[in-house]
């Protein structure tokens, strides 16, 4: 990653980009995770990065609201924009929590990143109620 990589507004963040990447995936995730599920969520966000995601979700749905990423870039620019969710710096083959702590987990655009498949998906079914 590139230093000062957070210190503009990503591109995905700006019109119209912004609204076709929403409506495109986000908001067809967001579609599932209505019909398929009962609020308030306990929600997780695998490589929130910016918190964009993790932010739309918290907007639209009811619950508490988790993001992890292993980027301090990417979490403090989420920090300062969002203030109504919470992330942390984690890796996400190794999550910080419970089992069956989580109702929902997210995870757009992480998959391609990691190195074990298997564990990632492990770590992921664990902590799913």
């Amino acid at each position: 990653m590139t230093t000062k990589y957070y210190s503009r507004e990503p591109l995905r963040n700006m019109e119209p980009l912004r609204s076709y990447y929403i409506t495109a995936e986000v908001g067809v995730i967001l579609e599932y995770i209505k019909r398929h599920s009962i609020q308030p969520y306990n929600f997780l966000d695998l490589g929130t990065g910016t918190g964009i995601n993790l932010d739309f979700f918290n907007k639209k749905l009811e619950g508490n609201f988790i993001g992890i990423d292993y980027d301090y870039e990417g979490l403090s620019y989420a920090i300062n924009r969002y203030k109504n969710i919470k992330v942390i710096r984690g890796d996400a083959s190794k999550l910080p929590f419970n089992k069956n702590t989580f109702d929902v987990v997210t995870c757009i655009g992480l998959f391609e990143m990691q190195n074990s498949f298997n564990d990632f998906i492990g770590e992921i079914v664990n902590v799913l109620k």
